[in-house]
């Protein structure tokens, strides 16, 4: 079974034509996987940043607003809370995407 690089080199070969193009396009391909920074980010303190933001204590705010409004734990309050965010934030990039589609389409 081929790997991945020799299909995407294969995929290469069929759009581009050119030898030196593939070549190029492999060249291109190993530098950009390369070239990933190596540092690896310090997550704790990112997410410890972020919960001391103004914005993450809105959030929390509305969470325990919403839990005591509708009677339910904090718990499903957050997760309410966080599912109708990942849906609007789904649609518009569904939306975002497709305009972007139609845009290069119509030019």
């Amino acid at each position: 079974m081929p790997n991945s690089a020799t299909q995407i080199s294969n995929r290469s070969r069929s759009h581009v034509g050119s030898p030196v193009a593939v070549d190029f396009t492999k060249i291109f391909n190993t530098a950009l996987v390369t070239s990933r920074p190596t540092e690896a980010p310090d997550f704790f303190a990112e997410l410890f940043t972020l919960m001391e933001s103004p914005e993450c204590k809105a959030m929390i705010a509305s969470a325990q607003r919403l839990s005591e409004e509708e009677g339910i734990s904090a718990q499903e309050a957050s997760e309410r809370i966080i599912r109708v965010f990942r849906k609007m934030d789904k649609i518009w990039t569904s939306y975002l995407t497709q305009e972007g589609r139609d845009r290069v389409l119509n030019s």
